[in-house]
């Protein structure tokens, strides 16, 4: 109660953006390009734009072959795919969190999403890149799927 007064008070006063208790508008348009990998994705730039709007913490919630998942705070929604968690790698040196060993996965950055196959297969329809890969189960358990981008600058 206190904090919903809080955010309905600050925004009036302009203390803090009206957006604060929700998603803040240009993110899923930003996450829908990264995914969509028409260029090279910037994970570092998209993870801490999430990390700064409090969409994810500053932990991963699991590390799996050098990609750090972060589970979503706040309910998110891209181009119709309910997002569950985000991920990425970013090998600029630019990325907060140390990779695993073995072979460097590249730039990636990706998003978690419980939706249906036939909602999947849609959003694959509508964004036809070359470079966008689907895993299914996820990562992070069955009945989850990992959409993301997987591109070198120069790809």
């Amino acid at each position: 109660m206190k904090r919903s007064v809080f955010l309905a008070v600050g925004a009036v006063a302009g203390l803090v953006p009206a957006w604060a208790g929700a998603v803040e508008p240009r993110i899923p348009s930003a996450i829908s390009q990264q995914i969509a990998c028409t260029a090279p994705p910037t994970p570092a730039d998209m993870l801490t734009l999430l990390q700064r709007s409090s969409m994810i913490g500053r932990r991963p919630a699991m590390v799996s072959d050098s990609m750090s998942f972060f589970k979503v705070r706040k309910p998110l929604t891209v181009d119709g795919l309910p997002v569950v968690a985000v991920f990425g790698f970013d090998e600029t040196g630019e990325f907060p969190f140390a990779r695993g060993p073995g072979t460097s996965p590249g730039q990636v950055f990706g998003i978690t999403t419980a939706t249906d196959s036939a909602a999947l297969e849609r959003w694959i329809r509508n964004h036809p890149g070359k470079f966008i890969l689907v895993d299914t189960p996820s990562a992070l358990g069955a009945g989850l799927t990992d959409v993301y981008c997987s591109r070198r600058p120069g790809d």
